[in-house]
């Protein structure tokens, strides 16, 4: 995988808690695996859902761009 896509899966995101409204960090990636996470504010364990795959649907988008940058870069040679 791209180097970029993997920069992207390992940021950490602040998400906030629903039900006390506490900030939760968390890496892109466990979004992605629709990870259980523990609120810090109120014990609650959240599960973290990818509507529509959509953190799936970037990661792919973003290796796609690289991929194109450097074909592109390869046709210029």
């Amino acid at each position: 995988m791209d180097s970029v896509v993997d920069a992207l899966k390992t940021a950490w995101i602040s998400i906030d808690c629903p039900v006390c409204n506490f900030e939760i960090r968390c890496r892109i990636a466990s979004i992605a695996l629709q990870e259980f996470v523990h609120c810090r504010g109120c014990h609650e364990t959240i599960h973290l859902i990818d509507k529509d795959a959509s953190t799936v649907q970037a990661f792919r988008r973003a290796s796609n761009a690289v991929d194109d940058i450097r074909n592109a870069l390869n046709r210029i040679k």
